[in-house]
């Protein structure tokens, strides 16, 4: 039995031809973005999705689609809006030195 898609068609990325294999970098764990791209009913759209792999030039993002199925999709690595970095990149959380330390209880 099929489920009809949650995300329309109309409403999903436009994707772009994929890269050689050689050349794609995977993102793991995948990293959330906002990406403003261009959608299968003609119009242009700001999407809050997860970049998954990587590509000079290219990105791979996926958009929710169906239950358990994300749309993935190629898209300009330009359509990528800087990210708010506190909150999406995994890699930029302070080191434990960098963090306030509890004092010493005073004698």
């Amino acid at each position: 039995m099929t489920h009809p898609p949650s995300t329309p068609w109309s409403e999903l990325v436009v994707p772009l031809q994929p890269p050689p294999e050689g050349r794609v970098e995977p993102v793991h764990p995948a990293l959330a973005v906002r990406v403003t791209t261009r959608l299968h009913d003609g119009s242009t759209a700001t999407l809050d999705v997860e970049l998954v792999a990587r590509s000079p030039g290219l990105v791979r993002v996926a958009q929710p689609w169906t239950e358990g199925r994300p749309w993935l999709a190629w898209i300009p690595e330009a359509a990528v809006q800087e990210p708010d970095r506190g909150a999406t990149h995994h890699d930029t959380a302070p080191d434990a030195a960098d963090l306030p330390q509890p004092r010493p209880p005073s004698e």
